[in-house]
């Protein structure tokens, strides 16, 4: 069986063969001839013709030549299409490292981690890496500023709970001392023996000024601080102990106990209430009431007297004063001198509005 190449394809085939079995040319039989692709000529395709005998151009290599150019256009297209992906791959990463520049700017620190470890994965280029160093040191620094915003907010919330709790005691402490200068308002008293004497004084709270008083005279007075620590109120030279819950008032180791006579102020001879400006003095306040008034002489000084010192023309010449005794309108009253440190004493005549000093020398009441 004689073999003849196919017009089409140059492919060899049966001679009877109707149809390329290769490419599906038809063929015309014995009288089938081919044509050179390169220059045209007609050949009778019977036999094993391997090249043209016009210009040599050898048969059977176009389905070659096709599947050649075939691999080129592949390779072709594939270098296109890989530079095309990696374009976008690398301008997909910068976008999501700007993102993640974005996210450590605007302080989203949970967002920003993620976005970095995203990126991380897509590096292909030195300076995406080098961008993402960067975005890793100021996520650190901004990691780490947000940690220090934290403790610096539970410091203040712990200063400010701390601030309420201690106004809230402070509150709490000074209502508690109301109450308890409250319960004190008025007139006390204590008889009992003292070396086998028996002996009696009596306390007078008005306001928050106390007075301790015998029957000889005004013993201290002053103005009251309540010691809610060791339970006791302080006014002058003294110290007294108090039982608030039992509502008990004295001196308990030496077991002396002040009864209450009243809840208010006192008409007492010698008790310490104050009741004002007035010409009969019943308590040490009455008096000092007195003679806070200003007081002239006769060559135009003016004196005034308050519990801290006397004061003349403005200008204080004694340290604090004390009441020595009182008895209707009569009133005496001594002073240390800061210069001499000797004592001075006054005496007062409310029937005539008069202060007397040691001296001698009189102030009226203006």
């Amino acid at each position: 069986m004689e073999q003849l190449r196919c017009p089409e394809c140059g492919e060899l085939i049966d001679d009877n063969a109707s149809v390329c079995p290769h490419c599906g040319f038809p063929i015309e039989g014995e009288n089938a001839h081919i044509k050179c692709p390169k220059c045209g000529f007609e050949i009778e395709s019977k036999g094993n013709i391997t090249v043209c005998p016009n210009c040599a151009f050898p048969f059977g290599g176009q389905k070659k030549e096709n599947k050649r150019r075939m691999i080129i256009w592949i390779i072709v297209l594939s270098v296109v299409s890989f530079t095309i992906v990696s374009i976008l791959y690398v301008k997909k990463t910068n976008e999501m490292i700007t993102a993640c520049e974005d996210a450590i700017s605007n302080r989203a620190l949970k967002s920003s981690t993620i976005q970095i470890k995203k990126v991380e994965k897509r590096i292909t280029t030195s300076k995406q890496r080098n961008a993402i160093k960067l975005a890793k040191i100021h996520r650190k620094k901004l990691e780490q500023t947000l940690e220090n915003e934290r403790q610096e907010r539970i410091r203040q919330e712990k200063l400010r709970k701390e601030r309420e709790r201690q106004e809230a005691e402070r509150r709490a402490m000074e209502q508690k001392k109301d109450e308890i200068l409250s319960w004190l308002q008025g007139n006390w008293e204590w008889s009992g023996y003292i070396d086998g004497y028996r002996n009696s004084c009596r306390l007078g709270v008005s306001d928050d000024y106390a007075v301790l008083a015998t029957p000889r005279g005004v013993l201290d007075q002053g103005r009251i601080t309540i010691d809610l620590d060791d339970n006791t109120i302080h006014f002058g030279y003294t110290y007294i102990d108090f039982d608030f819950y039992n509502k008990r008032l004295g001196d308990f180791s030496d077991g002396m106990y002040y009864k209450k006579l009243s809840g208010g102020s006192s008409s007492s001879s010698y008790s310490g209430s104050s009741s004002g400006y007035s010409t009969t003095f019943r308590t040490s306040s009455d008096v000092m009431a007195y003679v806070s008034n200003r007081f002239k002489n006769s060559i135009g000084n003016v004196i005034t007297i308050k519990y801290d010192g006397l004061y003349c023309n403005g200008n204080q010449i004694t340290n604090a004063v004390r009441v020595v005794r009182f008895d209707g309108s009569y009133a005496k009253l001594s002073a240390t001198s800061p210069y001499t440190q000797g004592t001075l004493y006054f005496t007062v005549d409310a029937s005539r509005g008069t202060i007397t000093d040691g001296s001698g020398d009189v102030f009226y009441k203006r």
